[in-house]
């Protein structure tokens, strides 16, 4: 998704590795949708190294993968632990829901003993009250692999550690056996969840519904509810009771929006920058705790996330004027987005609000954040005589249409409320866009000589300007607007 106007492209990363193995892209799908991004970028990572294609591989390559294997293991257990007691306890109330009374009592059995016992035995019985609560029985292969997986002579623990100081386990027939035995646990395990991903939902709306949540409600949204943008927005989206704002807080919730993912689609490179469904709450709450909302703003890590930043600034602008002004450093961050599409509208809001306030310097200030040039370099061009290098090119992250559009609204009320301030940052802006389109011209004999007879006939509005409309006409019509009226 290239955007020309864009004078700092991020740092786009080289091709990312793709899964040509169409299970192992349904588990990374899977994965990605019913427990979260982490354990997700977890298996695809060792995908990665069992795939041959780490050059040069690493001798530990048995150890990580195992390792990374038990994270995305634990994982899945956390989403489903959680609801494999809520659902055996609302079915020992109530029978009627569909569940046979023999499972009731079995699984119920294995809750009750599950912190009696020691370190293995609870996970393989966290396993089993999980089987349970799919509906998988315990003749079924797919019970007997995952309830093997503990086994320390036979499972993953075995490759997690070193063998004591004796070599390293290579990626042997024994290994491989055991990773494509945990691709089968996983494909499995998850195809069972997603026919009955409805019960998240379920444990989502009885923690919305809450009065007065706990910190253990926070911690379970925290490390239980799947981190994916359709269980977050479930939750966000109806969440308007302000006492979660600070536990959610304290569990850090809302310190890492999603980042921008970056791949490929028929050859081509792609971005994409995700919807941060928190953001809907702390704009909900901007209002009722403004305080704790500018605090946690502060505490936001820094994003190249344009979606995200929108909705920053969205939530910003709806801050009281005296928690939005320490924020400031913080709004031309946010301002700066490599995808102005998204941003431009928000950060007119917050310029708007500062205005209505009487903070023209401080509007002025982001207003320059915003319209600033950078320099776009071109590349040599071969001709038949030699190598021509066309000029620098002034560019902004606003498109011509939107450089405009902000110039006509929010610059027009800045130079009304002060027309000097006004002209000295469109004068700024205008002057920068002359020295990058002619650096050869800022001295000597030339320095007057900026071919501005050519890009702009005429400065006053007049057909010989047609077809015009780009930066440059915006910023002439600025200061020819301004100084006249002043």
């Amino acid at each position: 998704m290239p955007n020309d106007n864009i004078p700092d492209q991020p740092n786009i990363p080289s091709a990312p590795f793709r899964l040509d193995d169409p299970r192992q892209r349904s588990i990374h799908e899977r994965l990605t949708r019913l427990v979260g991004q982490s354990a997700a970028e977890f298996y695809k990572d060792a995908c990665r190294f069992m795939s041959g294609t780490v050059e040069p591989a690493f001798a530990s390559t048995t150890n990580l993968v195992a390792h990374i294997l038990r994270e995305v293991e634990s994982s899945l257990r956390e989403v489903l632990m959680p609801l494999a007691e809520q659902k055996t306890s609302e079915a020992s109330a109530n029978e009627s829901k569909g569940w046979l009374k023999d499972r009731i009592l079995r699984a119920k059995n294995i809750l009750q003993g599950i912190w009696k016992r020691k370190s293995k035995e609870k996970h393989v019985d966290e396993i089993r009250a999980v089987l349970t609560l799919l509906g998988v029985a315990d003749t079924d292969e797919l019970a007997k692999a995952w309830v093997s997986l503990p086994s320390e002579k036979s499972g993953l623990q075995k490759y997690t550690h070193r063998p004591g100081l004796k070599p390293l386990r290579p990626v042997d027939e024994k290994f491989t056996e055991i990773w494509t035995k945990m691709e089968a646990i996983l494909y499995g395990v998850l195809d069972k969840f997603e026919a009955q991903y409805t019960i998240v939902f379920d444990s989502i709306d009885r923690l919305v519904k809450k009065a007065n949540p706990t910190k253990d409600d926070a911690t379970y949204f925290s490390s239980s509810i799947p981190n994916n943008f359709i269980s977050h927005s479930r939750f966000f989206d109806n969440l308007d009771n302000p006492k979660w704002l600070p536990m959610l807080r304290a569990k850090d919730v809302f310190k890492n929006p999603p980042t921008t993912e970056y791949g490929q689609e028929n050859g081509q490179r792609t971005i994409r920058y995700p919807i941060w469904p928190a953001a809907g709450y702390l704009l909900k709450m901007a209002p009722e705790n403004a305080s704790l909302v500018k605090t946690i703003l502060s505490e936001v890590a820094q994003t190249d996330n344009a979606n995200v930043k929108s909705a920053l600034l969205d939530i910003a602008a709806a801050l009281p004027k005296d928690k939005r002004l320490t924020l400031i450093e913080r709004i031309k961050e946010w301002t700066k987005s490599e995808h102005s599409f998204y941003t431009s509208t928000s950060i007119g809001k917050v310029i708007d609000k500062f205005l209505d306030e009487g903070e023209v310097s401080v509007a002025a200030d982001l207003a320059r954040s915003l319209l600033e040039l950078k320099t776009h370099k071109h590349e040599p061009i071969s001709l038949s005589g030699g190598e021509y290098t066309p000029s620098p090119e002034p560019r902004s992250r606003l498109d011509d249409w939107q450089y405009g559009e902000f110039m006509r609204k929010e610059f027009k009320r800045i130079s009304d409320l002060n027309p000097s301030m006004a002209l000295d940052l469109a004068s700024d802006i205008l002057e920068n866009f002359v020295t990058i389109s002619h650096p050869d011209h800022t001295s000597g004999e030339s320095a007057y000589i900026d071919y501005t007879y050519i890009s702009r006939p005429a400065i006053e509005n007049h057909q010989q300007n047609h077809g015009h409309g780009d930066i440059e006409d915006h910023l002439i019509e600025a200061v020819r607007d301004v100084a006249s009226a002043m």
